[in-house]
């Protein structure tokens, strides 16, 4: 009864900001279908390389969608009023709880694909040294501007 944080009075911060995994985050796992699909084609069935395309198929993207989805759903950064969470999404369970004040830098790494659709990792670094990697978040600048427009002057983007 008492527990509940809307029966004491007190309420949660508004999400001011929430990036979620893109979508690209399955194209990996798209093209590895298509290229060893083509090799089943066009391989006999007998054969050993046809035999192992199959295998991949069967077994392999399967196992890439699975892992894409989850950390399709399990990956974002949000901010509430003047802190910050990123959730890096499994297999890794390091969670960063941080004030937007404490956040140092902020980097975005972005291949070919995260030009493209824009895609990419945030790095995000506070105080106390401590990094947290958030791969494939859709439109990861806006992360950035965030921090940029709510951290103190000690920010440095990279």
């Amino acid at each position: 009864m008492g527990s509940d944080a809307a029966s004491d009075g007190r309420t949660e911060a508004p999400v001011d900001l929430k990036v979620r995994t893109h979508w690209a985050v399955f194209l990996p796992s798209f093209v590895i279908a298509l290229l060893y699909g083509g090799l089943w084609l066009w391989f006999p069935a007998g054969d050993g390389i046809g035999r192992a395309a199959l295998l991949v198929l069967a077994v392999g993207v399967p196992l890439l969608v699975a892992h894409a989805a989850i950390r399709f759903v399990s990956a974002e950064i949000v901010v509430r009023g003047d802190a910050l969470i990123a959730r890096p999404g499994l297999p890794k369970r390091t969670e960063m709880r941080v004030l937007l004040s404490d956040v140092v830098k902020v980097s975005i790494r972005r291949g070919l694909v995260g030009r493209v659709f824009d895609v990419g990792t945030v790095v995000l670094t506070d105080r106390s040294g401590l990094s947290v990697a958030v791969p494939d978040l859709a439109a990861p600048a806006r992360v950035e501007e965030c921090v940029e427009k709510r951290g103190e002057a000690g920010f440095s983007p990279a």
